[in-house]
């Protein structure tokens, strides 16, 4: 079974929405506030790439090729 799009629709929103917040409540010190924006981003996007992996283990980007286990069964 492959993740709904629905979930995927509210991963997605749930993630531009949360770096949103991230600027309504700005810091004073602009390198903290960069960082801090940075380092969310970045976890968001590794939450989204994880989840698609998951999703699709013998997917085009990482995903598992079947060419071990043809060879192991030769």
């Amino acid at each position: 079974e492959r993740l709904s799009p629905v979930l995927w629709t509210g991963l997605l929103i749930g993630g531009v929405l949360t770096l949103a917040f991230m600027f309504l409540f700005g810091i004073k010190r602009s390198a903290t506030h960069v960082v801090m924006v940075m380092g969310l981003s970045g976890f968001i996007a590794f939450t989204v790439l994880l989840i698609h992996q998951l999703d699709s283990p013998f997917g085009e980007l990482l995903g598992a090729s079947p060419d071990a286990f043809t060879r192991y069964f030769r």
